[in-house]
């Protein structure tokens, strides 16, 4: 290839590289300044500390951070629904002593300077206090080389200043700007150099922090040691700033419990196979767990959630694909309390047999559990503690599949299934009883030609309600009310055959499928997958209000709940009683699909037509590749801080950093990622995959000088053949680079230091960094943390992101691995004669530590 393209430098002749066109060796690793992992140099980019002047700063899209004169200065941001930022009043923090209890002052000093991983270190006497700036906050932490000098207890404490305090929760202590803005203290975490871990408790004392290590625990461990809190945003109390988690969401289910939602669905956020996360939603379509609820993140793969609520708590189940490269699932479950706390429960009546398609019904405080188990259906009770052992609904030779249940007010339970051959499936129903016992025979609910399967079902106060999908002439939705009796309601004439149960509910041009359903007294809403737009828009979402009273008839046209670009799918729907709420998988972010959701009343109307992102958290920062022009580098990332991924850079001369904030390359709608670099005429020109047209993926680029000026704005288009193009590669004039390290997460946005914080007190110390470890590439020397105790397994962030899925099941052939830790310790207090004790949760409320 004699160019890429003209504009990238001025396509010069074969043999006459004009310029200084420096191509870049594709059999050498790239570094930039000394030589690091190109991961560890993305992630810098965006999070790590630059001198700027006499401070050092850092930031990310919830904050900025400013360093000067051993006082840290952070800023509060903050993003409405509508994507505006506020910004809150600075927060001033510095140490302010570090004490033994018998007097001895360890404090002292306060040179700072930077460390190749980009933290500042400030000398404090006998510590090193390190700043290291990450997504959800700033850590803030005092290293220990050796036992301090001095007996008793030893305490740092820390003033505070530009915002009060404003309460203490378990998660920390809080603070609050004028303007409503604030910052969470956490606990801190004492790790010793062999890898234990106790909690330690921040208090508030007049005016600064106090954070005291018990002198036994100090006298019993092993040196080095670190104390660290960290300080993270919040718009209120417990209330973090986040945003989209920009990594796949998938296969919701949604619940209600008298006052909020809760949606659970599946989520990559930590790996490449899926956990099961949720939030909490208000009834106006509030997200209230702005970073998301982990309600598993076991071993292997969990997969299609179902929910419901069970008199004073919700009740979760899910496919656990728990053996690695297995395919044989059980069925895991979790209570979930309406303030969003987890309990787990296990797995449900576990077998040898591969239990599947789990859904679950509530009646008061108990719930009836249905799945597949190898081609029969099973179910289980749940009492409001526990589930039982397994019962039996069907087991005979007959294959059955596709369990729905619904409850009605007297506990009873109504399970449909699809039963037989494939291309000839009918839909069949069982009673079970509020015991937990087959009441009956198993009945017919329709028989027609073609499958039935796909079966949804709730309960309208009178009468069950079922809805299905049929293949017979095209793939239309039917449906039936079935008495509590277990008698088909609804029925039709289908050629010469009468009395055919169900009746049509859409019979649209193309696919209607996987519908959910949802009823109130004498009415119901039912919303579908439905492809009759599949040209333009790819799937929707449908729904179609029905009325129950004396027959099963729509009520009004149906009408669209979403139909965003690129296709809307697996739909799920609840009630509060009087109006509805719709969540859905939406992949109008080319490549990778993101839980949606809206508020429906029950006229009709959708309150959200644009959709709210159900799966927020932390951003994330993917497929960083790097390039040099002359004695600049520059890495180029995928950033999803905006819903639908952007082109971002960053540059380095050396090991310092030489820009303040990250660089826009490309903002432009929809996706772009995947990003490939190389120089050429001292300019560096990036590509890049590029949804921007709304249907197929395409391959843009531009040229960005080494002063960081984008010569082409907003890029250039490349390839726009018909299909996709995809991973592009760059290629200087002579021979070929490209870059595609793993994944990292992360974001920029920085400030100026406050003239009024930092004269707010005067200067004090400096410090050398607490080590990180990210991908396998450790720095520094920070004794290795237990992962139990810090909530979770450091996440497995290094390889590149999962595509978007089918809607078909996903085979379980990608499991995730062991995530199992040394027990870890946990400080029991100060009680005479108390010793250590494991925990296993020493820091809940702290995210992991890289």
């Amino acid at each position: 290839m004699t160019c890429l393209l003209a504009f990238a430098s001025g396509c010069q002749e074969p043999g006459n590289p004009g310029g200084d066109t420096q191509p870049l060796d594709p059999t050498r690793h790239l570094y930039a300044g000394p030589a690091r992992e190109v991961q560890l140099i993305a992630n810098q980019a965006v999070l790590g500390f630059y001198a700027d002047g006499g401070a050092f700063r850092a930031g990310y899209v919830t904050h900025d951070v400013a360093v000067q004169d051993g006082i840290t200065e952070l800023t509060p941001y903050h993003y409405t629904a509508a994507g505006v930022r506020t910004v809150g009043g600075a927060l001033g923090v510095e140490t302010g002593g570090i004490l033994r209890e018998d007097g001895t002052d360890l404090g002292g000093g306060s040179a700072a300077r930077t460390s190749p991983s980009g933290a500042v270190e400030i000398t404090r006497g006998a510590a090193v206090e390190v700043l290291t700036n990450r997504e959800d906050g700033i850590e803030q932490a005092w290293r220990f080389a050796a036992a301090p000098d001095g007996r008793g207890d030893l305490t740092v404490n820390v003033q505070i200043t530009g915002q009060r305090f404003v309460g203490q929760t378990a998660n920390g202590l809080h603070f609050q700007s004028s303007d409503g803005l604030g910052f969470r203290y956490s606990h801190a975490v004492w790790l010793d150099a062999a890898g234990h871990e106790w909690p330690i408790q921040a208090t508030w004392q007049d005016d600064h922090i106090a954070i005291t290590v018990p002198g036994e625990l100090v006298a019993e461990s092993a040196f080095p040691a670190t104390l660290d809190p960290t300080i993270s945003a919040e718009a209120a109390i417990d209330t973090p700033v986040n945003g989209w988690s920009g990594q796949s969401s998938q296969a919701p289910a949604i619940a209600f419990d008298g006052t909020n939602y809760l949606v659970v669905w599946a989520d990559q956020r930590l790996s490449r196979n899926e956990d099961i996360f949720g939030t909490r939603i208000s009834q106006a379509g509030a997200i209230l767990d702005p970073a998301g609820i982990t309600i598993t993140s076991a071993a292997g793969r969990q997969l299609h959630p179902t929910v419901a609520f069970a008199g004073t708590q919700y009740v979760v189940a899910w496919e656990d694909f728990k053996i690695s490269g297995g395919t044989e699932a059980d069925i895991g479950a979790a209570r979930v309390s309406t303030a969003g706390a987890v309990t787990a429960l296990g797995h449900v009546a576990p077998s040898a047999q591969n239990e599947t398609q789990p859904q679950i019904a509530a009646s008061g405080g108990n719930a009836l559990l249905v799945w597949n188990n190898a081609g029969d259906i099973r179910a289980s009770l749940f009492n409001g503690t526990a589930f039982s052992g397994a019962i039996s609904v069907t087991a005979d030779a007959t294959a059955q599949t596709d369990p729905a249940v619904a409850a009605d007010p007297g506990g009873n339970y109504l399970i449909a299934y699809s039963e037989g051959a494939i291309a000839t499936a009918d839909l069949r129903g069982q009673l079970v009883t509020a015991a937990g016992a087959v009441s009956g025979a198993a009945f017919t609910i329709s028989a027609g030609a073609g499958r039935q399967y796909d079966p949804a079902a709730s309960f309208d106060g009178t009468n069950y309600v079922v809805a299905w999908s049929n293949n017979n002439a095209g793939l239309n939705l039917f449906g039936t009310r079935v008495s509590t009796a277990g008698v088909v309601l609804d029925t039709r004439t289908e050629g010469v055959t009468p009395n055919v149960g169900g009746v049509s509910i859409s019979s649209a041009a193309a696919n209607q499928e996987l519908a959910s359903l949802s009823c109130v007294a004498g009415a119901c809403l039912i919303a579908w997958q439905d492809n009759r737009n599949n040209a333009t828009t790819g799937s929707d979402i449908f729904a179609q209000r029905l009325t129950t009273s004396g027959a099963l008839t729509n009520n009004g046209a149906e009408f669209t709940i979403s139909a965003a670009a690129k296709g809307q799918f697996v739909p799920a729907v609840t009630s509060n009683g009087t109006s509805f709420f719709a969540v859905w998988e939406d992949g109008r972010d080319v490549g990778i699909n993101t839980v949606f959701g809206s508020g429906v009343t029950a006229a009709g109307a959708v309150t959200s037509p644009s959709g709210l992102v159900m799966a927020t958290g932390n951003n994330r920062q993917s497929t960083p590749a790097l390039g040099a022009a002359g004695a600049t580098t520059a890495v180029f990332w995928a950033d999803s801080k905006n819903f639908g991924s952007d082109i971002e850079m960053a540059r380095f001369s050396g090991a310092s950093k030489l820009d303040a904030s990250a660089h826009a390359v490309s903002t432009a709608v929809f996706e772009q990622n995947s990003p490939a670099v190389t120089s050429s005429a001292g300019n560096f020109f990036v590509v890049w995959n590029d949804s921007r047209g709304g249907v197929d993926r395409d391959i843009f680029g531009a040229r960005v000088d080494a002063a960081g000026n984008l010569l082409d704005a907003g890029g250039r288009a490349i390839s726009t053949a018909t299909g996709d193009q995809l991973v592009a590669t760059s290629t200087s004039s002579a021979r070929s680079s490209t870059t595609r390290p793993a994944t990292s997460r992360s974001a920029t946005s920085r400030s100026a230091p406050s003239p009024a914080i930092r004269a707010a007190r005067p200067s004090r110390s400096t410090p050398r960094p607490a080590s990180s470890s990210w991908c396998g590439v450790t720095t520094g020397s920070r004794p290795t943390p237990t992962s139990s105790a810090r909530g979770s397994a450091p996440p497995a962030r290094c390889s590149t992101p999962m595509a978007s899925r089918s809607r078909a099941r996903p085979a379980a052939s990608s499991r995730r691995g062991s995530r199992s830790s040394p027990a870890p310790r946990s400080w029991s207090g100060r009680t005479a004669g108390s010793t250590r004790r494991a925990t296993s949760s020493a820091r809940a409320s702290r995210s992991p530590a890289r």
